[in-house]
C-alpha cells in the first residue's frame, strides 16, 4: 500500500513571530497618538479654556491670563515626538535630505540667534519651532500620503464633532461675546481662526468624499464644515471657502491630456489678462461682499512701517520671533504709527522677510515653488485626488498669508501641514525619478 505526502509536511514551517500582536499594538498606539497632537495643534481648546470664553471686545485682557499649562502641554507633545522620532532616525534623516529647502529653512530658524535682536527669545521660539515641525516631518516619514489624508479626516472630524458640541452645549466657549457676538468660534478662540480652520476641513472632506468611503460621511462633513463657515460670520474664510472648493475642482485640469491641458492653460492666461484690466473694481466689489474694506480692516496701513524696518535690516532680518514684542521691541516703531497694538504685520511674507530676512523668504519662496511644481506634475501622472488637496492647500496657504500670519509659526497646524505634504512630495517624486531611472536602464 503506498502513501502520499503532503509537500507541507516535507517543507518546513515557519515559526510564528511572537512579537506580531506586539507591534501591532505598538503601532495602534502610535496611530492614536498622532491623530491626538494633530487635535492638539488643530485648535484652541487650552487657551479658550484658561481665558474663560473670554471674547474681543468684552473689556477682558487676552493677555492678562496665565498661559503657563499650554506652554508644559506643548513641551510635553515635543519630548514625546522626540522620543518617538529618535526610534526611527534614519528614516527622519531620509525624510529630511528629500527636500533641501525645507531642511535649510529648518536650520535657518536656530541659526537666526546669531544675529537676532533678542537672543533669548528667539532661542525659546526656536526650540518650540523645530519641536513642533518634527511632527511634520514625522508624517511624512511614517505615513504615505493617502494615509495621511486619512488621519487628518479624523483630526478634523473630531474638531467638527468638539466644536459643534461647544456650540450647542457650552455656548459661552463656542459662540462669541464682546463685538463679535453670536458668531461661533468652536474650539477656536476667535471666530475667524474657526473659519480658516472649517475652510480646510472642508476641502480635506471634499477630497476624501471622491477618494474614500464611506462617502456620505465626507459629504456630511464637508456640509457641516460649510454650515460652521456660515456662522462664524468671518467673510475672509467664506471667501477662501469658495476659492478652495473651486481650486478642488479646478486642478482636475492638470490630469487632461497634453493637447487639452496646453489649451485650457491659455485659455486661463488669456482670460486673466482681461480680468486684470478690472483687477482693482472686482477686488473692491468682492471685499464688500464679506464686510471688508480695501485695507484688509486696517492691514494695509501697516505694511508701509513694516517695509520701513525691512529695509533696515533687509538680508537676514531681526531674529526669529525677536520683532514683535510690543513697545520694548522693534516694534515700537510701527505700533506707534499706527496707533494699534498689533501683534504681527498680519502678513506671512512681510513677517517671514523681518524675522529671517530676504535669505529665509526667497528660501520658502524657492520651496513653494518645488511643491507647487510636484505637485502638478504628480497629479497628471498619478491622476489622484491626494495630488489635488496638495494644489488646493498650497494655493489656500498662500491666501491665508496674505492678510494673517501663518507660515513657520511655531505649534501652527498649518505649517505642520505644509512640512509633511512637502517633505511627502518629494519622497514620492525621488522615488518616480528613481523607478524612471531604472527602467530605461533595462530598456537598454
Amino acid at each position: 500500500m503506498s502513501t502520499t505526502l503532503d509537500c507541507q509536511e516535507l517543507t518546513p514551517q515557519r515559526p510564528k513571530n511572537l512579537l506580531s500582536p506586539f507591534v501591532s499594538k505598538i503601532k495602534k498606539i502610535e496611530y492614536g497618538f498622532t491623530v491626538i497632537v494633530l487635535f492638539l495643534y488643530s485648535n484652541d481648546m487650552t487657551e479658550l479654556f484658561i481665558s474663560g470664553g473670554a471674547s474681543e471686545g468684552d473689556g477682558v485682557d487676552m493677555l492678562s491670563f496665565d498661559y503657563s499649562p499650554v506652554r508644559r502641554l506643548y513641551l510635553i507633545v515635543y519630548l514625546l515626538t522626540i522620543a518617538l522620532v529618535s526610534l526611527r532616525w534614519k528614516k527622519i534623516l531620509y525624510t529630511l535630505l528629500q527636500n533641501k529647502y525645507l531642511l535649510v529653512l529648518l536650520l535657518l530658524v536656530p541659526l537666526s540667534t546669531l544675529w537676532s535682536v533678542d537672543p533669548a527669545t528667539t532661542i525659546n521660539a526656536s526650540i518650540a519651532m523645530i519641536g513642533s515641525s518634527l511632527m511634520g516631518v514625522y508624517l511624512a516619514s511614517r505615513y504615505t500620503l493617502r494615509e495621511q489624508l486619512r488621519i487628518l479626516g479624523i483630526t478634523f472630524g473630531l474638531v467638527l464633532v468638539v466644536s459643534l458640541l461647544f456650540v450647542l452645549f457650552l455656548p459661552h466657549y463656542g459662540i462669541m461675546g464682546g463685538i463679535h457676538s453670536g458668531a461661533w468660534r468652536g474650539v477656536s478662540t476667535h471666530k475667524n481662526g474657526f473659519g480658516q480652520l472649517m475652510v480646510f476641513t472642508s476641502t480635506l472632506f471634499f477630497v476624501l468624499a471622491n477618494t474614500q468611503r464611506p462617502k456620505w460621511l465626507y459629504w456630511l462633513g464637508f456640509a457641516l464644515a460649510f454650515t460652521s463657515i456660515i456662522f462664524s460670520n468671518s467673510g475672509g474664510a467664506l471667501l477662501n471657502f469658495v476659492i478652495a472648493t473651486s481650486l478642488a475642482i479646478g486642478t482636475r485640469f492638470f490630469c487632461l491630456s497634453k493637447n487639452r491641458f496646453i489649451l485650457l492653460l491659455i485659455a486661463f492666461i488669456l482670460v486673466g489678462c482681461s480680468l486684470s484690466v478690472w483687477l482693482p473694481e472686482i477686488f473692491a466689489t468682492t471685499l464688500g461682499a464679506v464686510g471688508k474694506d480695501t485695507t484688509l480692516t486696517g492691514r494695509t496701513d501697516l505694511w508701509p512701517y513694516a517695509i520701513d524696518k525691512i529695509i533696515e535690516r533687509p538680508w537676514l532680518g531681526y531674529g526669529y520671533n525677536a520683532f514683535w514684542n510690543g513697545l520694548d521691541g522693534e516694534s515700537a516703531y510701527i505700533i506707534r504709527a499706527v496707533r494699534w497694538d498689533t501683534p504681527n504685520a498680519h502678513n506671512g511674507f512681510l513677517d517671514l522677510w523681518l524675522q529671517v530676512g530676504f535669505i529665509g523668504l526667497f528660501i520658502y519662496i524657492a520651496a513653494l515653488w518645488e511643491m507647487f511644481f510636484k505637485a502638478a506634475l504628480l497629479t497628471r501622472i498619478t491622476q489622484s485626488w491626494e495630488q489635488n488637496w496638495i494644489l488646493a492647500f498650497l494655493v489656500l496657504s498662500i491666501i491665508s498669508n496674505l492678510s494673517e500670519t501663518l507660515m513657520m509659526s511655531r505649534n501652527s497646524f498649518s505649517w505642520i501641514l505644509f512640512l509633511s505634504c512637502g517633505f511627502s512630495e518629494s519622497i514620492i517624486f525621488n522615488r518616480l525619478l528613481t523607478y524612471r531611472r531604472q527602467a530605461r536602464l533595462v530598456q537598454k
